[in-house]
């Protein structure tokens, strides 16, 4: 990153940028154990009151949040498919197929 001087001469900073992007790891690690610390207390309040635990929190690695979404095109890849069961796997990850259901909902609301 390049950064301003005194002299407002554009001088680089390496040893500084280093530090920033340590920093930010570590934040976001941090932040990673501070959510997995509140979800297992959540947890076990749950077992205690005799209630289902929460879903886990999503995964910043993943953006999507569906942590098996790979594994699932990957078997799907790995097996023959027919043409109901291609039919059925577009209409399962189409979102027209998400909001041709709202359309509907709204429609039979009116």
């Amino acid at each position: 990153m390049t950064r301003r001087s005194n002299k407002d001469n554009l001088v680089e900073h390496p040893e500084i940028d280093k530090l920033e992007k340590q920093l930010r790891k570590q934040k976001a690690q941090e932040m990673a154990d501070e959510a997995a610390r509140a979800h297992a207390a959540e947890v076990a309040r749950a077992q205690e009151e005799g209630r289902d635990p929460p879903p886990p929190p999503p995964n910043p690695q993943d953006p999507a949040g569906d942590v098996n979404a790979h594994l699932k095109l990957e078997h799907l890849q790995s097996e023959t498919m027919t043409l109901p069961m291609l039919s059925s796997w577009i209409e399962t990850l189409s979102i027209h197929h998400h909001l041709q259901g709202m359309t509907m909902r709204s429609s039979l609301r009116s």
